[in-house]
């Protein structure tokens, strides 16, 4: 196993992930990092799903995307629960980045999610977004468990 902290996750060849509101100004923060502004026209078609979702389109500036049923992204739990399932669109980039987005969603089942994700491979990944949890829409923050040394 690799060890991986959170330096050269950041600093490695990463993906953004974004099941989100992507609108122009938000897609020129996002590119900044490589000195290129690219419209949301231009940064769309270069992304790809990673487990492809049941339906996705792009309307009013909207990235729209309905989950498959039971589909997540999750790292042993203490009862050894592993997913790497999730809906994920991404582009891969490298050197630093800065990406913000509007997150939102029709929920309706106990931990129905949408966020953005950073991911180097299915151990080595964080995102946050929000979760619904006890009938709300709440701001959560996950990344799989991994001690100093790398080990789990």
């Amino acid at each position: 196993m690799v060890a991986i902290n959170r330096r050269s996750l950041l600093r490695g060849a990463v993906s953004i992930s974004c099941v989100a509101l992507l609108h122009d100004s938000v897609v020129q923060r996002a590119a900044a990092a490589e000195t290129h502004v690219a419209s949301q026209g231009e940064l769309i078609p270069r992304m790809k799903w990673m487990n492809d979702p049941a339906a996705w389109k792009v309307a009013n500036g909207q990235l729209i995307v309905r989950a498959r049923p039971k589909t997540d992204f999750w790292r042993k739990t203490f009862y050894g629960y592993i997913t790497d399932n999730g809906h994920f669109f991404h582009l891969p980039v490298s050197g630093e980045f800065t990406f913000e987005a509007r997150i939102g969603g029709q929920y309706a089942a106990l931990y129905d999610q949408a966020g953005l994700m950073v991911r180097v491979d299915a151990e080595n990944w964080v995102k946050c977004g929000t979760e619904f949890v006890e009938e709300n829409a709440t701001p959560a923050w996950f990344s799989p468990a991994t001690s100093p040394t790398g080990q789990r």
